[in-house]
């Protein structure tokens, strides 16, 4: 992971100074969060050949990791704001260890919605606070920070599919959840050792306040068209990442773990990438007229993913994800200029708490509406959703466009 941020982030000298320590063990942390989430969309195809059970009732189970998230988000946004976010870091890097540990442990449903649950509370520690580290010490330019960010949660989402494949066809359940859970409470450890406590935030510090000025009537429309956004997004997000592998068992013709996995990888692995290319533009050109220009191709591949099939259907599936990965630095940079540092983990935390939480529903969803009308039917109502998110995104401020860049 570490050599692939190095060749991504060396468009200037002064950027590839600033590629700290902290904030490769952000962008990793990013990708292990993503990865251990996967994890159970991919073993679920293994667990339905064998229990028997139907795919709907038994992907469900991972309702209960983003019922946790949706429960300590806001809360841990909270004490991001008054206390060490290097320690809640630790926090979450260890907890997730340990929580998929004990999920590989688990032979019952009860146990693995436990276990979910558990990797669920320690995933949302990461995104109010290792999102709001990123923002304050962003090294070069703000978009291209969080771009790198981005990606790097994207290259743990596209490995887990294959990696979970590899472990289920050589090992078993415990090994698919056991050996990424070893390597993530290391990582933990790696970051308590190598990585300094905070000290006291300075002023003058990168990023420390916002970088456009708006009225109190345009901050409330930003506020309102964000919360549109992130629901909206929250539910294209995890609705697209969790059916992703079990859509790839449609177009590949194959009902192995293995075939669906590595076909989930390539398209999850490619569309990763979308998220520097955006972080570098978010940079360079108007931010409103990006963000709804990425929206409306958004929903015309949503669209086609419901109409296609075969290998049709695979390249459809990964535009369809390149713009779902895409558009998430534009509201992460977007809260970054309009918020001061002081308030950026609550900021984040409700951003992430409406995204976030909304899937608890997102994932049951993905369930009811395959066991009843297939994913054409499911592409087709994200695809609809998307297009109510453009209408709120033609609302944003025209001063966005102006920002400082």
């Amino acid at each position: 992971m570490l050599p692939c941020l190095a060749r991504h982030s060396t468009g200037t000298k002064d950027f590839a100074r600033a590629m700290t320590l902290p904030f490769a063990f952000l962008n990793v942390g990013h990708a292990a969060t993503h990865f251990l989430l996967m994890i159970y969309p991919t073993a679920v195809i293994a667990l339905e050949a064998r229990s028997g059970a139907s795919y709907g009732a038994l992907v469900g189970l991972a309702t209960w990791s983003y019922v946790a998230i949706a429960l300590l988000t806001l809360p841990v946004g909270w004490l991001g704001d008054r206390m060490s976010r290097r320690n809640l870091m630790i926090v979450c890097f260890v907890g997730l260890g340990a929580a998929a540990i004990g999920t590989g442990f688990a032979t019952t449903p009860l146990a693995i919605g436990a276990g979910l649950f558990a990797i669920g509370l320690a995933a949302a520690i990461y995104h109010p606070i290792g999102v709001a580290l990123v923002a304050e010490t962003a090294p070069g330019k703000l978009g291209r920070a969080m771009g790198i960010n981005g990606v790097c949660g994207n290259l743990g989402l596209a490995a887990a599919p294959v990696a979970t494949a590899v472990l289920l066809a050589h090992g078993d359940w415990l090994g698919a959840f056991a050996v990424p859970g070893i390597v993530v409470a290391l990582l933990g450890l790696g970051y308590a050792l190598l990585v300094a406590p905070d000290g006291r935030r300075r002023e003058d510090q990168a990023a420390t306040g916002p970088t456009v000025s708006l009225t109190r009537a345009s901050l409330w429309r930003v506020g309102a068209v964000l919360t549109i956004a992130t629901t909206t997004g929250g539910v294209v997000f995890t609705a697209t990442t969790v059916s992703l592998p079990k859509l790839m068992v449609g177009f590949v013709d194959t009902a192995t773990p293995a075939g669906a996995g590595i076909a989930a990888t390539v398209v999850l692995g490619i569309a990763g990438f979308a998220q520097i290319v955006v972080g570098t533009l978010l940079d360079r050109v108007p931010m409103r007229r990006l963000y709804v220009g990425l929206l409306l191709a958004e929903a015309v591949a949503l669209g086609g993913v419901a109409l296609a099939s075969g290998m049709a259907g695979i390249v459809m599936a990964g535009i369809a994800m390149l713009l779902v990965f895409g558009l998430i630095p534009v509201g992460d940079t977007l809260v970054a200029r309009v918020t001061p540092a002081r308030w950026r983990a609550r900021v984040y935390a409700v951003v992430y708490q409406l995204s976030l939480g909304i899937s608890v529903a997102a994932v049951p969803l993905v369930g009811w509406v395959h066991d009843g009308w297939g994913f054409d039917a499911l592409y087709a109502i994200l695809g609809a959703a998307v297009a109510v998110e453009v209408l709120a995104a033609l609302a944003l401020p025209r001063s966005l466009d102006a920002a400082p860049r």
